[in-house]
């Protein structure tokens, strides 16, 4: 990983949060500006600022990379133990046919629910069928219509300018 300044991660723990900011860790707020005194306290050069925090990001984000690849695992992990808990489930369903009373469990059963599956709709009556009737806004038409005039019951959100390091 890369050096950052401890400053730098003692200021990365604050979070923007309307007119000020607050820390994520001790929840204390304190004002934007104090924040910005705290950022030029911390460094006298504001090149040397925005290195540290390119190099706190690409950190986080390889620190993400890691959590997204645990949560992968652990997915897989659960979606396993579900099969192998369906897969014994199917074991009991088809070996059992009456409840049984053990010493710390009861095992019953109820009757399944019946379901309907539509192998082709085409071939279902009319009379089953129920029309359904939905508009969808063009999203693209209204950002090119609202740069030349307002649209009621929409709003144009400027975007924010994009972060990229290399």
């Amino acid at each position: 990983m890369y050096f950052i300044k401890k400053e730098i991660n003692d200021l990365n723990s604050y979070v923007l949060d309307g007119d000020s900011y607050f820390h994520l860790d001790t929840l204390e707020n304190i004002t934007c500006e104090e924040y910005s005194l705290m950022l030029e306290k911390a460094f006298d050069n504001k090149d040397e600022a925005i290195k540290q925090f390119c190099l706190s990001i690409i950190e986080e984000k390889a620190r993400l990379l890691t959590i997204d690849n645990e949560i992968a695992r652990l997915t897989e992990l659960k979606n396993k133990r579900k099969r192998k808990i369906e897969s014994i489930t199917n074991i009991i369903r088809n070996n059992c046919d009456s409840n049984i009373d053990f010493d710390i469990f009861k095992l019953s059963f109820r009757k399944g629910v019946d379901s309907v599956v539509i192998k082709d709709e085409n071939l279902v009556p009319e009379i089953y069928k129920q029309e359904v009737l939905s508009y969808k806004i063009n999203k693209n038409n209204l950002k090119k219509v609202m740069k030349d005039k307002d649209v009621p019951g929409v709003m144009l959100l400027k975007g924010k300018k994009s972060v990229i390091i290399k």
